[in-house]
């Protein structure tokens, strides 16, 4: 790592710190899953310990894929705050695939003026929903390909058991990086300059990865009976053209789609040019060098938005397109006979660093005003006792500050992950988390309810077993909401669109 850092140039460096500051400027950043993944980080600290009150309604899964991003948090989240836990593993995650990406690119020999372009996708799609596991896992899974690509080119025994092990570890972070990650490697052995048959011997390392695969995903189907994801969905590829437009988007976009896209163009077409600026060709006699690029672009191109209940699949792969355009252009040989530079090369690099430090200063910008935003919430939270069991109701999930459309879908999470208690809903209904609901104690609480809190009933869904329920709403709910309670649930704060009713003493059922 030192040695690719001295590499580069110190404005490089400051850039790429700086952006990983990004999840530092709010107290919470606008990640709309990030509050799920801290609750659920101290829903299993509380099952560890044996302090969890509710323990008994749920049980732990040791055959989850979405285990790293969850066991890095845990002995951080034992000397720091829980929300600072998830921002430090964050901002290391983003060096670390930045690292990781400029690893690939020495390996393959592609132009290391590129790698600014490194620095932009993690602030897009996955960032913007919170996808904390997968991005954690990103970097893990291009130091598998940069483990791949060595294998592909000069195959060992050696090379191929390191491979392995990487490759367990990286199943058990994220099945679908995992199954990217295999799939880039495969695809680097097929198209390596390597004989053909040492490249057939060396084939046996991803067949042992792919047999042990199928063996956990069997293990976790097993047991993920009674469960919501144990459901079966679309797994039809939506190849509507505008996908195409979509996928641009997702790279680089924080916020809601086509907010700001003035900027978003230029951003775009800056980094999609610039290879052609500094007179780069594609690697056609390096095949290999396209490798990733094809792997993420057949996801991009056909893998559906859902299957078997795991949703947004081929959007959040867009974290791995600036960088895998990147590697498919050839270094600079300084020969003749390469293509000729459109402008000075340190006037396309001043360029590639502008749009980096407008996306990030952009991004930057929407946390700040997130954290402005979110000092409503703040003082509720202030004003709960802990340790209870609460009712998530959010009407109106949009943050104008954020331009994030959702970012409030699971933010009263934060209630369990810093006051203790219990929210629902909760990540804990899918099968694949580290904490899940016991098949008999699965609630009505669903992911419908999530989106659709106006469907709430009293008694289809409990309400006397909770004792707040958060709503955040720009108008007042109806008198009829809480129609059916012994005792009606009583306003006791409100702050801006939060609002925090507390269940009706004549019907304490706990």
């Amino acid at each position: 790592m030192r040695r690719l850092w001295g590499r580069s140039p110190l404005a490089f460096n400051v850039t790429m710190l700086l952006a990983a500051g990004i999840f530092w400027i709010a107290p919470h950043p606008p990640m709309t899953d990030l509050p799920q993944h801290a609750a659920m980080l101290v829903m299993l600290k509380g099952m560890l310990s044996g302090t969890f009150p509710w323990a008994g309604m749920f049980q732990l899964n040791p055959y989850t894929p979405f285990l790293l991003g969850t066991v890095l948090a845990l002995p951080l989240s034992t000397v720091l705050p829980v929300a600072a836990s998830f921002k430090l593993l964050l901002s290391l995650a983003y060096i670390a695939f930045v690292t990781m990406a400029m690893k690939l690119g020495r390996q393959l020999k592609s132009d290391p003026r590129l790698d600014w372009i490194f620095l932009i996708g993690c602030f897009g799609f996955s960032y913007r929903w919170g996808f904390v596991t997968f991005m954690v896992a990103a970097p893990l899974a291009l130091y598998f390909i940069v483990l791949a690509a060595r294998h592909a080119e000069a195959p060992t025994h050696s090379r191929a058991a390191r491979l392995a092990v990487v490759g367990i570890l990286l199943l058990a972070s994220h099945g679908l990086m995992f199954v990217f990650a295999w799939l880039v490697g495969f695809l680097m052995l097929g198209l390596s300059s390597a004989p053909f048959a040492d490249r057939l011997r060396s084939a046996w390392g991803y067949a042992v990865l792919g047999l042990i695969s199928l063996i956990v995903l069997m293990l976790h189907h097993l047991g993920s009976a009674g469960t919501e994801s144990f459901v079966t969905s679309t797994i039809f590829p939506d190849l509507r053209l505008s996908r195409a437009r979509d996928v641009l988007l997702f790279t680089v976009q924080p916020g809601d789609m086509y907010s700001d896209w003035p900027l978003v163009v230029v951003i775009l077409l800056v980094g999609l040019l610039a290879p052609w600026l500094f007179g780069l060709r594609i690697a056609w006699r390096r095949p290999i060098q396209l490798a990733p690029l094809i792997v993420v672009g057949v996801i991009l191109a056909v893998v559906p938005f859902e299957a078997l209940n795991t949703f947004f699949l081929y959007q959040r792969f867009a974290l791995f397109l600036p960088a895998s355009y990147a590697l498919i252009f050839e270094a600079d040989s300084g020969q003749p006979a390469g293509p000729t530079s459109w402008l000075p090369s340190g006037t396309v690099t001043a360029l590639l660093a502008l749009v980096c430090w407008l996306a990030m200063g952009r991004t930057g910008l929407y946390a700040k005003r997130f954290g402005e935003e979110t000092r409503d919430f703040d003082a509720v939270l202030a004003h709960l006792e802990p340790g209870r069991r609460a009712l998530s109701l959010i009407f109106d999930r949009e943050s104008a500050a954020a331009k994030n459309d959702m970012v409030y879908l699971h933010y009263p999470s934060w209630y369990q992950a810093e006051r203790g208690g219990l929210v629902e809903f909760s990540f804990a209904a899918f099968a694949p988390q580290i904490v899940r609901y016991r098949p008999d104690q699965v609630p009505v609480i669903d992911t419908v309810l999530s989106h659709q809190p106006e469907d709430f009933r009293w008694s289809t869904h409990h309400g006397e077993r909770y004792d707040y329920f958060f709503v955040r709403s720009r108008t007042a709910l109806g008198e009829n909401y809480f129609a059916g309670a012994a005792c009606a649930p009583v306003l006791i704060t409100r702050r801006g669109e939060w609002t925090v009713y507390e269940r009706g003493i004549c019907s304490a059922i706990r």
